[in-house]
């Protein structure tokens, strides 16, 4: 009899580990899967961010000196509260340096988009040379963040060491 109870407490410990295991996978997909869609949803604002940018800057000339200032300034205050969200992310483990190149990404082209305004406003070629480089910029870091994600994801560790 008392064997029989030993039996049983180690079944029921043992299946309150398998569910406490299976319970714990679950909720740690649904956080991986809150985090897709909020990263998501940041670099699909930054997408359309970017493309009401690049309709304002072409259509510079025909606008009001006051009323381009004014979106010029709209957009480079949205582009500073898009780079603040990657703050707000949780990542899962091993996404947080993909995380951190998503976000220096985001802040170079708030920078290389300070400088296209600068040097719409009339500022010299060394503006735009800046916002070329700091866009270059932007574009290898996103390039960088996305191999970072996607080894992430696959379960594959960072390289360590310098």
């Amino acid at each position: 009899m008392r064997r029989a109870l030993v039996v049983l407490a180690v079944a029921a410990a043992l299946a309150a580990a398998a569910l406490w295991q299976a319970y714990s996978a679950e909720q740690t997909r649904q956080a991986g899967m809150k985090f897709g869609t909020d990263l998501s949803l940041i670099q699909d604002d930054l997408r359309s961010m970017q493309d009401r940018f690049s309709d304002l800057s072409s259509g510079w000339d025909s606008r009001d000196g006051g009323e381009a200032a004014r979106l010029a300034d709209e957009h480079l205050s949205g582009m500073a509260s898009l780079v603040e969200r990657y703050s707000e992310l949780s990542p899962p483990p091993g996404f947080g340096p993909s995380v951190d190149l998503f976000r220096m990404s985001a802040q170079s082209q708030l920078e290389s988009d300070r400088e296209y305004v600068l040097w719409l406003e009339g500022g010299g070629e060394e503006h735009l040379i800046r916002s070329d480089a700091l866009l270059q910029d932007a574009f290898e870091l996103e390039t960088a963040a996305l191999g970072k994600f996607e080894r992430a994801k696959k379960g594959i560790p960072e390289p360590s060491g310098p």
